[in-house]
């Protein structure tokens, strides 16, 4: 076993623990949570089935061949999810949303008579390609080690044009996911090197290739596993500072989830949102707590300030007046002040914010439809 290999399973399984770990949080941005703890844990995965390959694992169980080839085609979209979570651009899950894991999908479906053949027909393929000293792949896998590549690449640079243009990225966190981005660039052209050095060469010099993407695996895992450490408010919500508020008021986790029940309740039925006058303190008055526990909740639980906490309810109501027929009468400055803003400007920026254009541009948009 080559430095390289122990490297990339080590970090391959510190992975899988930290990915467990985010997964099964229970505070902080949960959603977000669960995009980042699913990269982490499908890219520690393909991390290890690749580093496993130069041991005599897969001779032993020839079950786990190939079971990981499929995961980078989720790597990118994982990655994009998880910055636009961040940045509270996605509300639900969609159809749409669901579109792009179909390469995932098509590409599991392609692989289906190869799993139900049996380890043993997978481990043929492997023995013999080692035997023969060539790789023993048909075109299909070298044009999908190209897509996926390709594929990583567009949610890259999706990825950084979202958290550029996104007023929620400022400071650390800018520079949180610019970080992730050029990891996974470093580790996608490595990839790409990989698969051209196995088409044009074959096994030679495969060796220090095949190191070097363990090892910058390895160490895109430690990397994030390092932040998640130091900075864990870029990772899981703001952990050390969250436990430090419990401890001084003494507010137990069960009347903070009672606090975020009354709030649902008070925002989805009772709309308090649509209250230009509404405050930190009116709201803390009308779910029963001071001003400070409030606070606390909605930052250390839900994740975002009062203002934010307000505000993207009130623009998600606009988004519906701005389709509806019913409001047809009132211009988009009257709807501002329908849903609860004072003024146009505060109306504007707080739209682009969450929505990532103008309430001019998305009413044309959608109605042109």
């Amino acid at each position: 076993m080559t430095p390289g290999t122990l490297i990339g399973i080590i970090g391959a399984c510190q992975g899988i623990l930290l990915a467990s770990t985010i997964l099964f949080l229970r505070r902080g941005p949960q959603r977000a949570n669960l995009f980042l703890g699913l990269l982490i844990l499908t890219f520690s995965f393909y991390v290890l089935e690749f580093a496993l390959y130069w041991t005599n694992f897969f001779y032993e169980y020839p079950i786990f061949i190939f079971a990981t080839v499929s995961f980078p085609l989720l790597f990118g979209p994982l990655l994009y999810f998880y910055a636009r979570e961040l940045s509270k651009l996605q509300q639900r899950v969609t159809i749409k949303a669901a579109a792009h894991l179909i390469p995932f999908a098509l590409y599991i479906l392609y692989l289906l008579p190869e799993y139900l053949s049996g380890p043993e027909a997978r481990l043929d393929i492997f023995t013999n390609s080692i035997r023969s000293g060539e790789p023993n792949f048909d075109t299909t896998f070298y044009l999908i080690k190209v897509i996926r590549v390709v594929q990583l690449l567009i949610y890259l640079g999706l990825t950084i044009r979202l958290v550029q243009n996104r007023a929620t990225y400022k400071g650390m966190h800018l520079k949180w996911m610019k970080l992730l981005v050029i990891g996974f660039l470093f580790f996608a052209s490595v990839d790409a090197l990989h698969g051209y050095q196995l088409y044009f060469s074959g096994y030679q010099n495969i060796n220090l290739l095949g190191n070097l993407l363990f090892v910058v695996g390895a160490t895109l895992i430690y990397f994030i596993g390092y932040k998640a450490w130091a900075k864990p408010e870029l990772i899981v919500g703001n952990l050390t500072r969250g436990d430090r508020a419990y401890s001084s008021s003494q507010l137990s986790r069960t009347e903070a989830l009672a606090l975020q029940e009354k709030l649902k309740v008070l925002v989805k039925l009772d709309q308090v949102f649509l209250e230009d006058t509404l405050s930190l303190p009116s709201l803390a008055k009308k779910v029963g707590t001071s001003t400070h526990v409030l606070s606390q909740v909605l930052n250390d639980q839900m994740g975002m300030s009062f203002f934010d906490f307000i505000n993207s309810h009130r623009i998600e109501e606009a988004k519906q007046r701005l389709l509806n027929p019913k409001y047809n009468h009132l211009s988009i400055v009257g709807i501002a002040y329908e849903v609860g803003f004072k003024n146009k400007a505060s109306f504007n920026l707080a739209f682009n914010k969450f929505v990532g254009t103008t309430p001019s541009k998305f009413r044309e948009k959608h109605l042109a439809q």
